[in-house]
């Protein structure tokens, strides 16, 4: 029987990542592991058939999913909100049809490109920028079968008219994360997840922290975990909760040297919340 909750981790939260990471999860007990496409200055290494292999192997072996890729790379190297017909605007969108590739490759359905840092959606042009992005990636997604969710801290109205600038696609949706919408823009997560959920893919990135992204065990936080928590159990979420928190890095880790010790706490809680 197929479960209803599915646990994952982002494998940039574990305390190494490629095929150890894969391992470290499964002895942790999770069912999968979220991907990254990897950093432009690595020319995007699970683009590379050989990479996708390694880690497919390692999935197979170790009983590990991988639900969903990011690409990271835009957030931190060439951003969508870049001006079209610059370099930058073009390897970001080259970064999103890549990884479409290798997911296509690999049996993973949903990418998901962050719009934080870097990529940050502030302004009307980075609006307008983004969604050109976005009209460009989804086609191409379309073709084969692809979704790409947004992570980003939009409201409800400015999701649906970003979404009608990019042309309406089908296959852009958003992907929710239990802390960024207060911690970047003051929301209330649990009243944005009641807005935001039709529009969302079945898998939601779950942290905390104390001002600080990703910094604290859940439900220690200022995000008001367990009341979001809540809002999306009554919704009767099926799908996968992934674990996005900091455990190897300042200032979760320095709750304990330990990092598995604090994915296990972590998790302990998650199960009881969600089951």
């Amino acid at each position: 029987m197929e479960k209803k909750i599915k646990f994952g981790i982002c494998e940039w939260s574990l305390p190494w990542n490629g095929r150890f990471g894969i391992q470290f999860a499964s002895e942790l007990g999770f069912d999968g592991v979220q991907l990254d496409l990897g950093p432009y200055q690595y020319d995007l290494p699970l683009s590379k058939e050989r990479m996708q292999d390694a880690y497919l192997d390692a999935g197979a072996k170790y009983g590990i999913e991988f639900p969903s890729m990011t690409v990271q790379t835009v957030n931190n190297d060439h951003t969508m909100t870049a001006e079209p017909g610059l370099r930058d605007f073009y390897l970001a969108v080259k970064a999103l049809k890549a990884a479409v590739d290798a997911c296509d490759r690999m049996g993973i359905d949903i990418i998901m490109p962050p719009h934080f840092y870097r990529n940050v959606i502030k302004t009307e042009e980075d609006v307008r920028r983004t969604a050109m992005a976005y009209k460009e990636a989804c086609a191409y997604a379309a073709t084969k079968g692809k979704i790409f969710a947004s992570e980003n801290a939009m409201t409800r109205d400015e999701f649906i008219a970003f979404k009608k600038m990019a042309g309406d696609p089908e296959n852009l949706k958003i992907f929710f994360d239990t802390q960024n919408y207060w911690k970047h823009k003051g929301y209330n997560v649990a009243e944005m997840y009641k807005d935001l959920k039709e529009f969302c893919v079945p898998q939601i990135h779950i942290k905390d922290g104390e001002g600080i992204i990703s910094s604290a065990i859940l439900g220690e936080g200022d995000s008001k975990f367990y009341e979001t928590a809540e809002a999306i159990k009554a919704s009767g979420f099926e799908g996968w909760i992934i674990f996005e928190n900091y455990y190897d890095q300042s200032l979760l880790a320095e709750q304990g040297h330990d990092p598995w010790k604090l994915i296990e706490k972590d998790f302990e809680i998650a199960r009881k919340v969600f089951g």
